[in-house]
């Protein structure tokens, strides 16, 4: 079966989508299977894997660790549209299809000084991947994702526990972010400002 294939988008719906200019918009779904697969696509394409995350620009991303590899993509809308950790397995060429390959999953900020924070949050696979350890073993765990990001270049790698990442942060889509998003996913109307009705007087 062919990985390019469609696939059930879960959006979060708590908080929009705002875009540099402050606009807000909600994504509610995709618009079609035709359109689910061109997404899959695009998103893939957007997809970081193990060493060219050393080339990737400051910022917010999701990760997720199959097997050997590592794979990551940047976070453009707190609805995390294509970048959930669902989304990241089901477009991972390693993937098996059990979900018994997910080594860890969570989220990291790449920043300006090109220091590295990550965590282990992961609605979607944190029971799985933690199932059955204990202190020990995630902090193990902690070490063995740590040694795997300084395997791409980066010298300055942090766990930070279970300090949020993408809940905090003021995340702001560009507009061709948007473009995209508007291509591929039905939305409900965005705030904007109306003009008030004016109605002539009658004599």
């Amino acid at each position: 079966m062919s990985r390019n294939n469609s696939h059930f988008f879960v959006i979060k719906k708590v908080q929009p989508t705002i875009n540099n200019t402050g606009q807000s918009h909600k994504y509610t779904q995709i618009k079609s299977k035709s359109h689910s697969i061109n997404a899959v696509s695009y998103f893939k394409q957007k997809m970081i894997t193990n060493g060219e995350l050393i080339r990737a620009q400051a910022g917010i991303y999701t990760w997720i660790m199959v097997n050997d590899d590592f794979y990551a993509t940047r976070v453009i809308s707190k609805q995390e549209i294509g970048t959930m950790h669902r989304d990241l397995y089901h477009f991972s060429s390693s993937r098996s299809h059990d979900q018994s390959d997910i080594i860890a999953a969570g989220e990291l900020e790449i920043k300006e000084d090109r220091h590295v924070d990550f965590n282990f949050l992961s609605g979607t696979y944190y029971k799985k991947f933690t199932k059955g350890k204990i202190q020990n073993n995630m902090s193990d765990l902690s070490d063995i994702v740590k040694h795997k990001i300084e395997s791409f270049g980066f010298t300055d790698v942090e766990y930070i526990n279970e300090r949020a990442i993408i809940n905090t942060a003021n995340i702001r889509a560009t507009l061709t972010n948007v473009k995209n998003l508007n291509t591929y996913f039905n939305k409900e109307g965005g705030k904007r400002r109306t003009k008030r009705n004016k109605t002539k007087k009658r004599k």
